[in-house]
């Protein structure tokens, strides 16, 4: 319980930072210069993040064509929803009686009818292409803080210390996006606390993310066998909790035939051994490969080997798995029997 608090606060605190930069926005009505270098910041960090990092990243992992329609389905999504959601009108009660009132300061009413004497303020008239415009980014930052919140929480409840990171890091981010969220609705007229308030309201779905990925972690427990033989036996599995739905077998054959029958029952995901604890053997056969040719790769080179040849194998796995419907041991077997078999035919043997 204390962690889900922790988690909770921490992405609070995150998600303030989107207040934080709205407050930014309003504290003065911005005039065009202002407008155009705060949004210029704003564009600036955003683009940066999203091209030089995001899409870079994604591209190594997934490849050009995955994250390049990942990226487009984003921009299709967030078009759809400017055409098809009903856009909230929150300026109509800054339009004015007519164009010339622009300049006219009219008495601002007190909070009980009254007027206060000698207090006047002007009224804006709403520019509804910025309103507009206010109200997709506003949008789309909701829909963007909510897996921020689920880093923050997954974050924390792996390893505080990161949990801790990401949640100062993603509150930095978070203080231009709440400029971009205010600052249109400032500039088209809105009320400068209703501009605020909008931003504000969007950092809270940060939280909310990050309680369910809390949640969800600790309803989802993982347990690594990583010593010895047979020690999740047909006795042993009985004091497994109800609540481990994973299980990395870091020994050799540390489950035996009655425990993994249990697991299948209970549809617990499965990471066999000889595909789990294959590192280092695979690295094994990396040192056998430089000495045969007599050069030798760096600590970077080995690992980014070892990670593509261990991602490709678990991938396979899993694809059989889901493929013929067998436990991940099986499907770990079929696959590794199937490969026998083509290499035997490649050879005519078979």
């Amino acid at each position: 319980m204390n962690a889900i608090i922790t988690v909770f606060l921490l992405s609070l605190i995150a998600g303030l930072g989107t207040g934080l930069g709205g407050l930014i926005a309003v504290i003065r009505r911005p005039g065009p210069r202002q407008y155009g270098f705060l949004m210029g910041i704003t564009a600036g960090v955003m683009i940066t993040l999203s091209f030089l990092e995001l899409v870079n990243e994604a591209w190594e992992l997934q490849g050009f064509a995955t994250a390049t329609i990942g990226f487009g389905a984003g921009a299709i999504f967030m078009f759809v929803v400017d055409v098809t959601i009903p856009h909230i009108r929150f300026g109509v009660k800054e339009i004015p009686h007519s164009a010339e009132s622009n300049a006219i300061d009219t008495p601002e009413p007190h909070r009980h009818g009254r007027r206060r004497s000698g207090q006047v303020r002007n009224r804006t008239p709403i520019e509804q292409g910025l309103l507009k415009s206010g109200i997709l980014i506003a949008i789309g930052i909701t829909i963007h803080n909510f897996p921020e919140g689920i880093a923050v929480g997954a974050g924390y409840m792996h390893t505080p210390a990161f949990g801790i990171f990401i949640a100062l890091a993603i509150l930095l981010h978070n203080i231009p996006e709440g400029i971009a969220t205010a600052l249109p609705l400032c500039k088209s007229g809105v009320c400068r606390w209703d501009s605020f308030r909008v931003a504000f309201l969007s950092g809270l779905a940060e939280p909310v993310g990050a309680l369910f990925a809390a949640l969800f972690l600790t309803s989802f427990q993982g347990l690594i066998p990583g010593a010895l033989e047979g020690q999740i036996n047909a006795e042993t599995v009985k004091r497994v909790s109800d609540r481990v739905r994973l299980i990395a077998e870091g020994a050799n054959g540390p489950t035996t035939l009655e425990a993994d029958q249990v697991f299948m029952e209970n549809n617990v995901f499965v990471i066999p051994d000889f595909l789990c604890n294959a590192g280092g053997v695979t690295v094994s056969y990396f040192e056998s490969v430089q000495n045969d040719m007599n050069y030798y790769w760096t600590r970077e080179e080995v690992l980014e080997h070892l990670d593509t040849k261990i991602t490709q194998a678990f991938n396979s796995v899993v694809e059989m798995a889901a493929r013929e419907q067998v436990f991940m041991r099986d499907a770990a077997y079929m696959v590794a029997i199937d490969r026998v078999v083509k290499a035997m035919e490649l050879r005519g043997w078979l």
